[in-house]
């Protein structure tokens, strides 16, 4: 059933994702990963200085990287199935 509602909404583009969820989804998986960084910076460095400018250039980066790596990764092919359309014989 959730396959059917999905397939049917207005704006849905089978198999892609939009531009905006990979970037919302890219900033909060940046939030929890920053704070990790930090984190464990601290643990090693001692300071919170240099652990939060650390933690936020390698985060930054990482920010941009993964949303070009899921970009392309919407363009393969490899491992999608196409969806079986439902039988409506009677």
């Amino acid at each position: 059933m959730k396959q059917a509602a999905l397939a049917t909404h207005p704006k849905s583009q089978i198999g892609r994702e939009s531009r905006k969820r990979s970037v919302v989804k890219s900033l909060i998986w940046r939030v929890i990963a920053t704070t990790v960084t930090i984190l464990l910076a601290y643990a090693w460095f001692g300071e919170w200085g240099s652990s939060v400018s650390l933690g936020l250039a390698a985060n930054a980066i990482k920010t941009i990287l993964y949303y070009l790596h899921e970009r392309l990764w919407d363009r393969v092919e490899f491992g999608r199935e196409e969806e079986a359309p439902e039988d409506y014989t009677i």
